[in-house]
C-alpha cells in the first residue's frame, strides 16, 4: 500500500522522468510507456494507476503505448521541419508505394542523419503506420485500402492478393504486406485464396 506522500512522490518521478526523456530527445516528446516504467521501477498495474491520475490532471496524455508530457511539442530546426513536411508530402503524394528507408535515404541525402527520429515522429503523431520492418503507409492510405477492400467484398463476395493489387494500381512489394496488415488488425481473414471481411 502507498501512502498519499508515496503516491504524490511517484506521480512526480513519472513527470520528472518524462521530462528527462525530452530532454534527451527533442525532436520527438513521446515516450515509450514500457520504457518509462522501466525508469521509474514500478509494477505494471501501479504505473498504469498512475498514468490514469496523471492523465485526469492533464499532466500527460496517453496514446497508443506512449506517453507525452501535455504542454510539450517537439522541438525541429526549420531544416527539420521542412524534411519533415517532405516527407509527409512524399507519403501522402505515393499512397500505395511509398518511399523505402533506402529511397528516403536517397531522396533525403544532406539529413540522412535525422531521417530516422523524423520518420518515427510522424509513426507518433499517427501521420503514417508501421506496416511491416521498414515499410510505412500514411493513415489516408490505409482508410482507402480499407474502402476499396470492403467494397469488392460487397460487391464480389472477396478478393484475391492479385485482384487486391489491381485495385490499389500498385506491386506485389506494397499490396502483399497491406493485405497481411489488414489481416492482422482483423479487418480481412482469408478464406481459401481469397479474402473477406474479418466479422
Amino acid at each position: 500500500l502507498y501512502s498519499f506522500e508515496d503516491y504524490q512522490q511517484a506521480k512526480e518521478n513519472i513527470l520528472n522522468r518524462a521530462q528527462e526523456y525530452f530532454e534527451t530527445h527533442p525532436q520527438n516528446p513521446n515516450i515509450p510507456k514500457e520504457e518509462l516504467r522501466g525508469k521509474c521501477g514500478l509494477s505494471r498495474e501501479v504505473f498504469e494507476e498512475l498514468l490514469s491520475h496523471l492523465e485526469g490532471e492533464q499532466k500527460i496524455s496517453v496514446q497508443g503505448g506512449k506517453v507525452r508530457l501535455l504542454g510539450v511539442s517537439s522541438r525541429l530546426s526549420p531544416q527539420e521541419s521542412r524534411v519533415k513536411e517532405e516527407l509527409l508530402k512524399l507519403f501522402q503524394e505515393r499512397l500505395f508505394s511509398p518511399p523505402t528507408i533506402r529511397e528516403m535515404e536517397e531522396i533525403f541525402k544532406e539529413e540522412k542523419k535525422s531521417l530516422p527520429a523524423l520518420v518515427k515522429l510522424l509513426e507518433d503523431e499517427g501521420l503514417i503506420v508501421r506496416i511491416a520492418p521498414g515499410l510505412f503507409f500514411h493513415q489516408e492510405a490505409l482508410e482507402k485500402a480499407k474502402l476499396l477492400a470492403k467494397k469488392e467484398i460487397e460487391e464480389n463476395g472477396g478478393f484475391t492478393p492479385s485482384r487486391f493489387k489491381e485495385l490499389l494500381q500498385t506491386s506485389r512489394k506494397y499490396a502483399i504486406p497491406l493485405l497481411e496488415y489488414l489481416d492482422k488488425i482483423k479487418f480481412t481473414r482469408r478464406e481459401g485464396n481469397r479474402r473477406v471481411l474479418y466479422s
